[in-house]
C-alpha cells in the first residue's frame, strides 16, 4: 500500500492548500491512507526518536477560558508539517502549519528561511497576535487585500526598521471564516 506523505515542495495557497493537502478534506478519509502512531498529547510526540515517515497523531479536547470547546485532531509529520482537523466540523481539515524543512513558497516568492523583508517592495505587512500577514501595496489590482496566511518569524514583534532582519520560520494556512 502507498501511504500519504506531505509534498514538501508544494506551493502554499492561501485558504486552499499546502504540502499537497486540500483544506476541507475529512479526517476519516485521511487516516485510512496514512501510516501513524497515536500519542496522548503533543508533548509525547518527539520526531527525533520516532520512526521516520509516520504521522504522529494526538487529540486535543479542552475548554478555553471563554468556554469555547476545542475538539481537534492534530497530525504531525516530523517537525515540518502539522494538519489540524476540527472534530466539531465533521472532522474537516481546517489548518495546515508548515515549519523548518518545508521547501514550498507562498505566492512563489516567500519560503521558510527567507527574510521577511525580501518581499517588502511588493507587499506591506500587517501584524496580529504574533504573526505577520502580507498586504498588497498601492498599484496592485489587489490593493489593500491581505494574503490569508500566517507568517511566523524568529521575532515575536512587528516588522519595522528597528526589526528588519526577521526570518520566516513557519506558515499557517487555514480555512477562511466564510469557507467553514
Amino acid at each position: 500500500m502507498i501511504y500519504l506523505v506531505p509534498d514538501m515542495g508544494a506551493e502554499v495557497i492561501p485558504g486552499k492548500s499546502a504540502a499537497g493537502f486540500e483544506l476541507g478534506i475529512l479526517f476519516d478519509d485521511f487516516i485510512k491512507q496514512i501510516k501513524y502512531k497515536k500519542f496522548e498529547s503533543r508533548h509525547d510526540f518527539d520526531p527525533k526518536v520516532e520512526e521516520k515517515e509516520i504521522w504522529g497523531i494526538f487529540h486535543r479536547d479542552e475548554m478555553t477560558f471563554n468556554l469555547d470547546c476545542i475538539n481537534e485532531t492534530h497530525c504531525k509529520w516530523e517537525n515540518s508539517v502539522e494538519l489540524v482537523f476540527d472534530m466539531n466540523k465533521s472532522g474537516k481539515l481546517t489548518q495546515i502549519y508548515l515549519y523548518e524543512g518545508y521547501k514550498g513558497k507562498l505566492l512563489n516568492r516567500l519560503g521558510i528561511g527567507d527574510r521577511l523583508d525580501s518581499v517588502k517592495d511588493e507587499f506591506d505587512f500587517d501584524f496580529y497576535g504574533d504573526a505577520h500577514y502580507l498586504k498588497y501595496k498601492k498599484g496592485s489590482p489587489h490593493y489593500g487585500d491581505v494574503v490569508g496566511v500566517e507568517i511566523g518569524t524568529n521575532y515575536l514583534v512587528e516588522y519595522s526598521e528597528e526589526y528588519p532582519d526577521q526570518i520566516v520560520i513557519g506558515f499557517g494556512v487555514y480555512i477562511f471564516r466564510d469557507q467553514s
